[in-house]
């Protein structure tokens, strides 16, 4: 029997680069979403996590993150990836960010 503990998933956010990453101790990056920002709108492009980690919920922990720093920035968000739009069918108080 394993005493480890489970590896940690953490969501970086690059401004600069306008990406979210997700890392996973000792895997490293397993996924990342891209988007566009004004000062009005955030236009997310794409949530991107590697099939070796598919279905473990780190294309939502991606997804709230970008979110939730849309709220921060006062942004509405254009979802250009259908992930988003599924995710935000999933998590209805997401719902009044999203425009098109």
């Amino acid at each position: 029997m394993s005493t480890a503990a489970p590896a940690e998933l953490s969501v970086t956010h690059d401004k600069d680069r306008q990406r979210f990453t997700a890392t996973l101790d000792g895997e490293g990056e397993v996924g990342h979403l891209d988007y566009d920002a004004d000062a009005i709108t955030m236009t997310i492009l794409s949530t991107v996590v590697s099939p070796a980690f598919a279905g473990r919920g780190f294309a939502a922990r991606l997804a709230r993150a970008a979110l939730d720093y849309a709220i921060e920035q006062g942004q509405q968000v254009v979802p250009r990836c259908s992930y988003i739009d599924t995710f935000v069918d999933r998590n209805p108080q997401y719902a009044e960010l999203i425009v098109d």
